[in-house]
């Protein structure tokens, strides 16, 4: 079905196609019909020629005529083609420039979170000694501490002695 519908869609453009070529041979033939009774109102040969050498002059001016004005819709397109690309070229620069400016502040942002981090650790690490110095003392001091504390604390010897 659908090969169908494309043989039709194809036939239609080409009868489209057939009927712009059938009008401008029909305005063709009228300007030469305009253009040519001089030819048979000659009455010798040179008239004729001289008929026939106008007409020719004046299908090509006609012919000109087309081809300049083909030509300058063809700069005005091209002229608009290019600016539009230029201005394209300069919303993508710009573009591209908020991008690698957003990365910039994500990337700081990014390493700024990061020392943070580190130096949170860094104190949570010192946090931890201080509390197991402290907990040595007390159980130096005092030789009690909770069940918890102390399997805490002697875990923890036994990792600081292995290492």
């Amino acid at each position: 079905m659908t090969a169908l519908t494309n043989h039709g869609i194809a036939l239609t453009t080409l009868g489209a196609s057939v009927d712009a070529h059938s009008n401008k041979l029909v305005s063709l033939h009228k300007t030469v019909e305009r253009l040519c009774p001089p030819i048979h109102a000659a009455n010798n040969v040179s008239e004729a020629v001289l008929a026939v050498r106008s007409a020719t002059t004046a299908l090509e001016q006609l012919a000109l005529g087309e081809i300049a004005a083909k030509n300058e819709t063809l700069r005005s397109r091209t002229a608009a083609y290019t600016a539009e690309r230029k201005k394209m070229a300069g919303e993508m620069a710009a573009f591209r420039a908020r991008c690698n400016e957003a990365e910039s502040v994500a990337r700081t942002q990014i390493q700024a979170k990061q020392d943070v981090i580190r130096k949170l650790v860094v104190e949570r690490d010192k946090a931890r000694e201080e509390m197991f110095k402290t907990k040595e003392e007390l159980y130096a001091a005092t030789r009690q501490l909770c069940p918890r504390c102390t399997r805490l604390l002697e875990s923890q010897r036994q990792q600081s002695w292995q290492s």
